[in-house]
């Protein structure tokens, strides 16, 4: 009779628990529920049922009173646990502190020779109008087996996918600068060359990568981008840190009391510059012209540091975007140059700006407003292309453009085949 008494009076405390919360929580957050819901219309297909699904998903794991309260409390108590994983693997954390993804088994490989082969059919276009490619394939999270992780633990390695990659750029004799050998030439220990709580490269390491992209360029091509050495003299810019301010997207999801804030040093030049920048986001077209600081730095982000709603890594160039033309009005008669990147890429293309005429940067994984990169290269009348690509996105989301159906089957025979390898 007490068993029975005591069931039912916890069914009634949980039944008011959780419709009280629910209750609470639309009250509380009445307004963003209402601006999230704008536009909410009635499916006419199956997809847009699917998209509204979808959408109703997203708002219920976003919109919630103390989500970052909750979050930062159980990453508090994981951390007291000495939890190596995270929300059942959904991240790992490293010897030293840095998180990672999980992957439980190894990438497919098969699958790289037949973006090689999309990227040299864009080399011939381009070499047809005088001009050549370059390829950068940005450091991963683990680098030259650094940082170790306990025996078991199942994290992501992305080294597999770029050796292969880059082994198939050989032999199409594609130039490719491999961010990751080259940074530890230049002395940077795996923990510089990538932030703890972020899968990005530090602003440190694109600033050396923008210096090995330029000297790479120069001596493949035969051009004079910097004769001079002038922009990649490190006395030629200002460095600031910023201790304990930076949370990057691993990071957001675990909470700072689980992975800790790290360091973010801005970097930026000393010298004049006067650009027109066009961007655009989810609010439509936005053109900036003027001084360095006001077209290529969203300076807000070091002002404005709202952890988990916005990241002060994108500082550089507003963050990604589907499309970004930089216009250096400083060069009129300089080279144009299309920038095919992710996220990795912002960095790159500020400190790239100055030494041309123009910079048109495209964003193949974009969400909205995507460009048709095919039909983009037609229209336009670049020097040179730059694709920069993390490992994730050599894909068919990422590497989509100068794709021929029938060259695309003949390279994955060539590879089953294992002719070549």
């Amino acid at each position: 009779m007490a068993f029975r008494l005591a069931r039912r009076a916890f069914s009634l405390f949980f039944i008011i628990a959780v419709f009280g919360g629910a209750l609470a929580n639309l009250y509380i957050m009445y307004p963003t529920l209402k601006r999230d819901f704008t536009g909410f219309g009635f499916p006419e297909t199956v997809d847009g049922l699917y998209a509204n699904i979808q959408w109703v998903e997203e708002v219920a794991r976003s919109d919630i009173a103390g989500k970052f309260q909750f979050v930062e409390t159980y990453g508090y108590i994981q951390n007291l646990m000495g939890m190596r994983e995270y929300d059942d693997f959904k991240n790992v954390l490293a010897d030293n502190g840095a998180l990672n993804l999980t992957r439980f088994y190894p990438p497919p490989l098969n699958f790289l020779r037949k973006y090689a082969a999309r990227l040299n059919r864009m080399k011939r276009a381009i070499q047809d109008r005088g001009g050549d490619l370059l390829f950068i394939s940005p450091p991963s999270l683990v680098n030259d087996g650094k940082p170790t992780y306990a025996h078991g633990l199942p994290y992501a390695d992305e080294n597999p996918i770029q050796d292969v990659f880059l082994h198939h750029l050989r032999e199409y004799g594609i130039d490719y600068l491999d961010a990751r050998s080259f940074l530890r030439e230049r002395g940077l220990p795996p923990e510089a060359m990538m932030f703890r709580t972020d899968h990005h490269w530090t602003n440190q390491a694109s600033f050396e990568v923008f210096k090995g992209m330029v000297g790479k360029m120069e001596s493949a091509f035969g051009i004079a981008l910097d004769p001079d050495g002038f922009y990649r003299d490190s006395a030629n810019y200002n460095f600031r840190l910023y201790p304990k301010s930076f949370l990057g997207f691993l990071g957001r999801s675990t909470g700072a009391a689980y992975a800790a804030y790290e360091d973010f040093t801005v970097i930026w030049p000393k010298f004049p510059g006067n650009y027109t920048s066009e961007i655009i986001d989810g609010a439509g077209l936005n053109i900036r012209t003027g001084p360095t600081l006001d077209t290529l730095f969203n300076t807000l982000r070091l002002t404005d540091r709202q952890m988990y709603t916005s990241t002060m890594y994108d500082l550089y160039l507003f963050g990604i975007h589907p499309y970004i033309r930089v216009v250096n009005h400083d060069k009129p008669d300089g080279l144009k140059i299309l920038m095919i990147t992710d996220s990795f890429g912002p960095p790159l293309g500020v400190f790239l700006a100055p030494l041309v005429g123009e910079i048109r940067m495209v964003w193949p994984r974009a969400e909205f407003s995507k460009i048709d990169i095919d039909q983009f290269f037609a229209d336009q009348d670049f020097d040179y292309v730059i694709v920069e690509l993390y490992a994730e996105n050599i894909s068919d989301n990422g590497m989509y453009f100068f794709a021929d159906p029938e060259d695309d089957k003949a390279e994955l025979l060539v590879t089953e085949s294992g002719i070549g390898d």
